[in-house]
């Protein structure tokens, strides 16, 4: 009986798809009309076609006309299956044995009512014929209840890798039954590293993950990132660090030499979700927004993401991903 009540919510996908659709559009014609008054458009077009102290109705028209274009637009990518994108990542002093690791990256799936379950089967498919040495995802796995969500979260356990697939929590995983995620995840059999860390032997060398709690844990009263509980549980030494965290903003922080990563992987930003928002993201994660950069003395990758939170579906500037790094 409580595995049913994963499925009411199948028919809710086109449903969701045009109320998010009306709310994206919504939202356009509001920045609109903002960058229209400021750039006081509105006053030129008010002084060419005034009538009876009104703009004519052809003049609103257009705008919502352009702001469905742009949601339906950024609801189609939003929907859109993410493509792969390879990148060749050089990590400081990464032994000879280790050269050529694979990593799939994932970030921000959202399962969601937005979504079909065909899609996570499919995005599952993909990743596995890439395959590689490890799966990663960084946080924001799904929104709402592990019983409502159950009959979707199977692709997780569908994921393969030569030698593991690790979760740690992003922002939105708190929001509902944090611990009833946690206890799910790990009776999947897969490390969902909340401050905690996970090893393994490759190629006679030991590669660590290292998984941070979200800071929005502490809202809910659980756990903030501790960087000292995570390492307690990792190997004295290991041949290659690798650092999740859900939030890039702190990056620069978490390269500092004393904790010994080699690479960070991130996500959270969505790549800016939005091409207007990303000086914005950019701002709050501290420069980070989506793609390759450097932390200090070492690379830390930010993925844009698979998914989108089902209040604003849409992509415009900031496509999904999913993303192969290959070490060297």
């Amino acid at each position: 009986m409580v595995e049913a009540l994963g499925h009411p919510w199948e028919s809710m996908h086109a449903v969701l798809s045009v109320v998010g659709f009306f709310f994206t559009a919504a939202s356009f014609s509001a920045i609109l009309l903002f960058l229209t008054d400021a750039a006081r458009v509105v006053v030129l077009v008010a002084t060419l076609f005034r009538k009876r102290g009104r703009l004519p109705g052809a003049f609103y028209a257009a705008f919502f006309a352009i702001a469905s274009a742009l949601a339906l637009w950024g609801g189609i990518n939003v929907k859109t299956l993410p493509p792969v994108r390879e990148t060749a990542v050089t990590v400081p002093g990464l032994p000879a044995e280790l050269s050529g690791l694979r990593i799939v990256h994932l970030s921000d799936i959202h399962v969601s009512p937005l979504f079909e379950k065909d899609r996570f089967e499919e995005i599952a498919r993909r990743v596995n014929t890439l395959s590689a040495d490890f799966v990663v995802v960084t946080g924001d796995i799904a929104d709402g209840t592990p019983d409502s969500k159950r009959d979707y979260m199977g692709f997780l356990s569908k994921l393969r890798a030569k030698h593991g697939v690790i979760l740690i929590p992003g922002n939105h995983d708190y929001y509902v039954n944090f611990a009833g995620w946690k206890k799910f995840y790990l009776s999947l059999g897969l490390p969902f590293l909340d401050n905690a860390s996970a090893s393994y032997q490759v190629n006679g060398k030991t590669v660590s993950f290292v998984g941070l709690a979200d800071r929005t844990g502490r809202q809910f009263r659980f756990p903030g990132p501790d960087i000292g509980k995570a390492l307690s549980s990792a190997p004295a030494k290991d041949d290659l660090r690798i650092l999740m965290v859900h939030r890039p903003e702190d990056s620069v922080k978490w390269a500092d030499p004393r904790y010994g990563a080699g690479l960070i992987l991130a996500g959270h930003t969505h790549g800016g979700q939005l091409f207007f928002l990303k000086p914005f993201v950019s701002l709050q994660n501290h420069g980070f927004v989506s793609g390759l950069y450097r932390a200090g003395t070492i690379p830390a990758y930010v993925s844009p993401g698979i998914g989108s939170w089902s209040g604003v579906p849409a992509r415009i500037g900031a496509a999904t991903e999913i993303t192969l790094l290959t070490l060297k």
